[in-house]
């Protein structure tokens, strides 16, 4: 992300400026006010938080989200490991006596980790009727294939 500032807004948009071309190369967008930006080491993903109660994490070659993660208050901080691979958000509730700290930690983010960590959970694959909630139209595929 050389020659490339980042900036959370109130508007709901995290807007990536080319300093060199001093424009807005483009926006990447929330379901509030963001509050919180990181950049891998690599320059390959940003995470934000916002007002929204979200941590998000968007590729920036493409634009395209990767993940969205729910938190339980507006998130206000996010950092990613040296190496890239974990993040960590944190988000603060503020109004309810005692203020309490919501930390979620992202241990893996690439999507081999990804897959490899949930099989290691899953005790099944998802049932046709799951994959396409989540997935829509794409194949169905067995995603474990040590599982049943």
């Amino acid at each position: 992300m050389d020659g490339y500032f980042l900036s959370g807004s109130l508007d709901h948009f995290v807007r990536v400026l080319d300093i060199r071309r001093r424009k807005e190369a483009f926006g990447l967008s929330h379901q509030g006010s963001v509050l919180a930006i990181a950049v891998s080491s690599d320059s390959r993903h940003v995470a934000t938080g916002g007002l929204d109660e979200t941590l998000r994490v968007f590729e920036l070659d493409d634009h395209s989200e990767l993940i969205r993660l729910p938190h339980r208050a507006p998130v206000k901080a996010v950092v990613f490991s040296p190496d890239g691979r974990c993040l960590l958000a944190a988000s603060v509730r503020i109004g309810s006596a005692p203020s309490r700290a919501d930390f979620t930690l992202t241990r893996h983010l690439l999507n081999d980790d990804l897959v490899s960590e949930a099989c290691a959970r899953l005790t099944r694959n998802l049932t046709r009727e799951e994959w396409f909630r989540y997935f829509g139209k794409e194949s169905y595929k067995k995603t474990c294939p040590q599982l049943p």
